[in-house]
């Protein structure tokens, strides 16, 4: 039926032992081990038959370093990629086997290296082939952040859920997709504000309750105030 089966073992407890390139479905194996099938689909299974055991596999380089990919059924079945010999251990990417969460650090591009306490980043490529970020989020005990890069590496917007948040890469638009090129905040529509302060001069000045400072002079109906009102 096209099926082989192996016995035995080795004087050193190898069960078997293979000097050169096994190919199962092809007689010509191009690697250590090549696995061809002609079905549709083809397909290589590794089954725990222990009620407590983890179907995984584990990378290793002769330097040492070592990666684990596989299920950690003493952790609720969750599919994991390891920084070890080991699942479970120094887990760089986890999701969770009961819903579609995925949990631990993750980078989307070529970074430099580091992950740098975040649980997000996204690199990309410039002109010159340099690596730059363009996304980063970080996570503490009390808060989110969330930040957006330009292409020269500048922080230009940031979202912060215990912390100041701004805008700092042009323009701002809310209700319009356009905002006016004179204008950093252009809104469409009806907006609404307590109280607030408005000119250079009054920077880090506290408006009273439900009032209005204002630095300058003001016009109504007419674009060129030249006094106070």
């Amino acid at each position: 039926d096209g099926s082989a089966y192996f016995y035995g073992a080795h004087t050193s407890g190898v069960s078997g032992l293979f000097s050169d390139k096994v190919g199962i479905g092809t007689s010509a194996p191009a690697c250590k081990l090549h696995i061809s099938d002609a079905s549709s689909e083809s397909e290589v299974r590794i089954e725990s038959d222990n009620g407590n055991g983890d179907p995984w596999l584990h990378f290793k380089l002769d330097g040492g370093s070592s990666y684990s990919l596989g299920i950690d059924d003493d952790d609720y079945n969750n599919f994991k990629i390891s920084r070890s010999t080991v699942l479970g251990t120094n887990d760089v990417l986890e999701i969770d086997s009961t819903r579609t969460n995925v949990k631990g650090n993750l980078v989307v591009g070529e970074a430099d290296g580091t992950l740098d306490e975040s649980r997000l980043e996204v690199w990309t490529t410039n002109t010159t082939n340099s690596n730059y970020q363009v996304l980063d989020s970080a996570f503490s005990s009390d808060h989110v952040a969330f930040s957006i890069y330009n292409a020269s590496q500048a922080e230009t917007i940031k979202l912060e859920t215990n912390g100041s948040s701004f805008f700092n890469g042009g323009n701002v638009g809310i209700g319009t997709a356009t905002p006016n090129a004179a204008h950093k905040l252009h809104v469409e529509g009806v907006f609404y504000a307590r109280s607030g302060t408005i000119g250079s001069a009054l920077v880090g000045q506290v408006p009273p309750t439900d009032g209005l400072i204002v630095y300058g002079n003001v016009g109504i109906g007419t674009y060129s105030a030249t006094n106070i009102l």
